[in-house]
């Protein structure tokens, strides 16, 4: 489950993560440091598995695509996730919910986290690089019965320090060839979203 506590892992690394700007930063920073002590984060790295774009887009990926998720009071919310085509090899990405922020009346505010992915394929297995700012996340894509999961790779699947683009690809290659069960981050996977509308 997508336990929306972690989306600090993103926001602890990037201070305009979010499309809508907010006031009560050191707040939430607060909170970041005591989430990322307490627990790991999604994989993140300057790196990307392909330097540049290697795959066309999958026109079956576009759409708008919604899951539950869990808030930080243990309460199931619903996160968005809408992918556009960018250019032929390029995605827009989006996540939309209710990420934490309430404004001046203590009223949950809807954000957006922004970025833009594309397709790297491994041993026949699909991932995507999403790029928030600065940083790339790696998660691996399962499209099955109309249903996208996007499985992010957890922080510590790999021992080795990555320095370039090919030695993440490498060590992704040897994670896969030698586990019988990948590590991915579960608290920040998105599993079976339902189609909610298609886009071009």
């Amino acid at each position: 489950m997508f336990k929306l506590v972690r989306i600090s892992c993103l926001m602890f690394y990037s201070s305009a993560l979010f499309k809508n700007k907010f006031s009560i930063l050191p707040l939430f920073l607060l909170g970041f440091f005591i989430v990322f002590i307490l627990s790991g984060c999604p994989y993140r790295s300057v790196y990307s598995i392909d330097t540049e774009p290697q795959l066309p887009i999958n026109e079956s990926y576009l759409g708008t695509w919604e899951t539950m998720a869990i808030d930080a009071n243990a309460k199931p919310i619903k996160v968005t996730l809408n992918l556009s085509k960018n250019t032929d090899s390029v995605y827009n990405v989006e996540f939309s919910g209710y990420f934490g922020r309430v404004n001046k009346k203590k009223k949950p505010v809807m954000d957006t986290i922004a970025g833009t992915s594309y397709l790297s394929n491994i041993s026949s297995r699909e991932f995507m690089n999403i790029k928030v700012r600065n940083l790339v996340f790696i998660a691996q894509v399962i499209y099955k019965n109309d249903e996208l999961s996007m499985l992010a790779m957890t922080e510590n699947f790999t021992n080795k320090m990555i320095k370039y683009d090919e030695q993440l690809r490498n060590a992704l290659a040897y994670h896969f060839r030698t586990r019988l069960n990948p590590l991915y981050d579960d608290d920040f996977c998105l599993k079976n979203m339902k189609r909610v509308s298609v886009k071009n």
